[in-house]
């Protein structure tokens, strides 16, 4: 079911507040593997290449933004 003007237009607020972008670019054979073995872990793109940054960040010694918010 399609999303009302209003919900888009709330949807639309929420993301610009609370998300930001990081563009990134590949060369096309990379992002086809990167993509293939997302798909055969049974995430999605966006998930799988977030856990990858978070298991880096953690190795590098840095805190996930998820450990700064906790009191």
């Amino acid at each position: 079911m399609a999303l009302s003007k209003s919900q888009r237009v709330a949807n639309d607020k929420y993301i610009q507040k609370n998300y930001d972008r990081l563009p990134l670019s590949y060369p096309k054979d990379f992002c086809s593997d990167v993509r293939t073995a997302a798909l055969e872990a049974g995430e999605s793109l966006a998930g799988y290449v977030k856990k990858a940054i978070e298991y880096r960040m953690q190795r590098d010694g840095f805190t996930l933004p998820e450990e700064k918010a906790e009191p």
